[in-house]
């Protein structure tokens, strides 16, 4: 890895992301943090990797296509962020009693990188990953190739249909592409960086939801312990700790590790604050995020929705909020729709 992609990786997948992050933290009225701000930005080119990924595929048209559309998108969200002036808040304000369990909150976050690094776990489902995100650099061609022969198909077969409508490999091979470094490093390497970032930024978001006042000390116990959980759930290849410490670059446990806790801080602070229209657009975006990243967080994201718009609906007498909530699963009842003609 020479400096010139060093500096392409801490770009695409550091800056960009906040900058992101920022302009749409700015233009939906959310928090502008530093943790909101990357949360926001990396959902935001997920999904927009999602909207723009699956018609390219459908079309069979290259690879390069993805490239520019999600580039020009990317460029123009920041450039608007720039225009309307949105900076990230830096507004955290830490205690000297805080400063210990600080302190091991970071080390064990820390191990978690580690653990992903030297824990690796890999199997034939990340190795169709990794297959897929390689052809398609090599060829330009998205999910028209086997990825257990290499033989050229022409068309979408067997376990290859479900990643037509959950492009996950796509999103690694455009990193892979723009920061000019082999989409297996990106996978097992440069990838788990950020995913747990992002991890450690949703479990902050979610603690200010879940501790009373969100005192910092508190909420640094519970990322603490959320964590700690997570090493001594290592029991099997299996476990969902598993997935999130030695599998996090798989698209199903993006879904599971990171859209489910995130799904679930909106959904407390839509129940406990009023509702607005901003914080159904974001909804929209994490579930076409999830999308992205596997078949199951179509699903699952499908359910999460509709579940709490009925709950909301019940608990709040508010029928026609629970319904917006139920609306917001759109996304993945199209790409649900899709997948099954395909």
């Amino acid at each position: 890895m020479n400096f010139i992609a060093l500096i392409l990786i801490i770009i695409v997948l550091g800056v960009g992301p906040l900058l992101i992050g920022q302009s749409m933290c700015g233009m939906l009225k959310l928090n502008r943090d530093m943790c909101s701000c990357f949360v926001v930005g990396n959902f935001s080119i997920w999904a927009l990797c999602q909207v723009i990924s699956v018609p390219i595929i459908l079309f069979k048209e290259s690879f390069l296509w993805v490239v520019i559309f999600l580039s020009a998108a990317i460029i123009i969200i920041i450039s608007l962020g720039i225009m309307r002036e949105s900076w990230i808040e830096f507004n955290l304000l830490i205690k000297k009693r805080d400063a210990l369990i600080i302190i091991v909150s970071i080390v064990i976050f820390l191990a978690f990188l580690l653990f992903s690094v030297f824990l690796q776990h890999t199997d034939a489902d990340d190795s169709r990953f990794v297959v897929n995100a390689v052809d398609i650099i090599r060829t330009h061609r998205m999910f028209l190739t086997n990825p257990a022969t290499g033989e050229y198909l022409g068309t979408w077969k067997g376990e290859v249909t479900r990643d037509v409508t959950s492009p996950w490999a796509v999103f690694i091979s455009y990193c892979s592409y723009i920061c000019l470094i082999h989409p297996t490093i990106v996978f097992h390497l440069i990838l788990p960086i950020n995913l747990y970032f992002n991890l450690l930024c949703i479990y902050w978001i979610l603690s200010d939801k879940i501790v009373k006042d969100g005192v910092i000390l508190y909420r640094c116990i519970f990322i603490f312990l959320m964590f700690f959980i997570s090493i001594y759930g290592y029991a099997s290849v299996y476990t969902a700790e598993t997935f999130l410490i030695t599998r996090i670059w798989q698209g199903k446990s993006v879904v599971v590790g990171l859209g489910i806790p995130f799904l679930i801080s909106l959904y407390i602070d839509i129940y406990n604050n009023s509702v607005d229209r901003y914080k159904f657009i974001l909804l929209l975006i994490v579930e076409t995020a999830l999308c992205l990243a596997s078949g199951m967080g179509i699903t699952i994201g499908a359910l999460m929705a509709g579940s709490y718009g009925i709950v909301y609906a019940i608990n709040k007498k508010e029928w026609r909020m629970g319904i917006c909530m139920c609306l917001t699963a759109v996304p993945n009842v199209i790409y649900m729709v899709i997948s099954l003609i395909i």
